[in-house]
C-alpha cells in the first residue's frame, strides 16, 4: 500500500484523516496538500500544516454562512474542529472479551487511570505535546456511568455523560418486579426459581434473550442470579454517599425521555442533581430528532455539536 510517510505514527494517522472523508471530516486535497508541507518526523510542520487548513476550512464556514448556506458551513466547521480522541476497549468490551475472555469490571477509573499513564508516556516517548489541562472522558450509555466514574478525581479536566445508568440494580428491579426481586434478594425465593422464570421469558421475548445471554456474556456469568448480583456492583452509591460527590470537574449529563432502558428521572436527572455545586450542565432530550433515544440514537450530529459547545466553552476553545 502506498506510504505517505517513512514512519508508522505520521502515516497512519494521514490514512486515518483520508477515512474520515466519507463523512465529511476532510476533503482529499486538503489532505494532500497538508501532507506536502509536513517533514518526516517533524511535531512543528505538523501542527503548522493541519492548523493552515483548519484556519482556511473555518474561513470557508463563516463565508458560506453568510451566504446562507449552512450545510456547507456545519461541514467546513467540521473539518476545522482539533479534537485528538482515543477510543480503547476495556474488560468486557470487544476482542478484550472475546479474544482475552476479560469480563466487566465496575471500577472504571482504575482501568481509565491506566490508560492516561500509558496516553502520557506514549506522547512524551514520542515528543507529543499533550495538554494535561486539556484531557476530558466521556461515554454514552453504560459507558456514560464509567465516564463518571473516571472523573472522581482530578485527572480529567471534563466529564461528558450521555444518558448514563446510575445503578445497574435499580434498572434491573425496573424491568423486573420490584416486590418478586426484593424477595429473592432477602432469601425468600431461591435461585433457581428466579433463573426458571427469567429463562422462560427468553423464551418468548427474542429482545429479551438478546439482553439476558449479552449481560451474561459481557458480565462473565452464566446464570440470571448471578447476572443480578454482578449487577449490584455497578453503582454510583456507595456505603457513604456516592461517587458522584468526588467528581470536581466540569461535567455535561445527558438524558433520552424515550430510552429504551433508563429511566431519565432515575439516572440521568438524578446523576445531575447529585453532582456537586460545580460547574454542570443537564441536556434532556424529549424527541427522537432532539436526541431522546437512548445514546442519542438518530441524532448523532447534534450530539457532537452539544458535546464539542461544552467542552470548547470549558477548555477556553474559541471558534470566532
Amino acid at each position: 500500500m502506498h506510504r505517505f510517510f517513512r514512519g508508522d505514527f505520521f502515516n497512519f494517522e494521514v490514512i486515518r484523516l483520508l477515512g474520515t472523508t466519507r463523512y465529511g471530516g476532510a476533503d482529499v486535497a486538503e489532505v494532500l496538500e497538508a501532507v506536502g508541507n509536513i517533514r518526516e518526523n517533524d511535531p512543528i510542520t505538523w501542527h503548522k500544516a493541519w492548523s493552515e487548513q483548519a484556519k482556511r476550512t473555518g474561513g470557508l464556514a463563516h463565508e458560506a454562512e453568510e451566504h446562507g448556506h449552512r450545510h456547507a458551513a456545519k461541514m467546513a466547521l467540521l473539518r476545522a474542529s482539533n479534537y485528538t480522541l482515543f477510543t480503547f476497549e476495556g474488560p468486557g468490551q470487544g476482542l478484550t472479551l472475546h479474544e482475552k475472555e476479560i469480563p466487566m469490571r465496575p471500577d472504571w477509573e482504575v482501568l481509565s487511570d491506566l490508560v492516561l499513564d500509558y496516553l502520557f508516556k506514549w506522547a512524551e516517548d514520542r515528543n507529543i505535546a499533550l495538554d494535561p489541562d486539556r484531557v476530558a472522558v466521556a461515554g454514552a450509555s453504560l459507558a456514560g456511568y464509567f465516564a463518571l466514574r473516571a472523573s472522581a478525581g482530578t485527572r480529567y479536566k471534563a466529564c461528558v455523560a450521555i444518558d448514563p445508568v446510575q445503578d445497574l440494580w435499580e434498572f434491573a428491579t425496573d424491568h423486573v418486579s420490584p416486590g418478586f426481586l426484593g424477595l429473592w434478594n432477602r432469601g425468600w425465593i431461591a435461585d433457581w426459581v428466579v433463573d426458571k422464570m427469567i429463562i422462560l421469558g427468553t423464551r418468548f421475548s427474542f429482545q429479551m434473550r438478546w439482553e439476558i445471554y449479552t449481560t451474561a456474556r459481557f458480565l462473565g456469568v452464566t446464570t440470571p442470579t448471578e447476572i443480578l448480583r454482578t449487577m449490584k456492583q455497578f453503582t454510583l452509591r456507595t456505603d457513604r454517599g456516592s461517587r458522584l460527590d468526588e467528581v470536581k470537574c466540569p461535567v455535561l449529563v445527558a438524558g433520552a425521555a424515550n430510552s429504551l432502558y433508563f429511566d431519565v428521572d432515575k439516572h440521568s436527572l438524578a446523576t445531575y442533581e447529585r453532582l456537586g455545586a460545580g460547574i454542570k450542565e443537564l441536556w434532556v432530550a424529549t424527541h427522537p430528532g432532539e436526541g431522546s433515544l437512548q445514546a442519542k440514537m438518530g441524532a448523532l450530529a447534534l450530539c457532537n455539536q452539544r458535546v464539542f459547545q461544552f467542552l470548547d466553552k470549558q477548555f477556553g476553545i474559541s471558534r470566532t
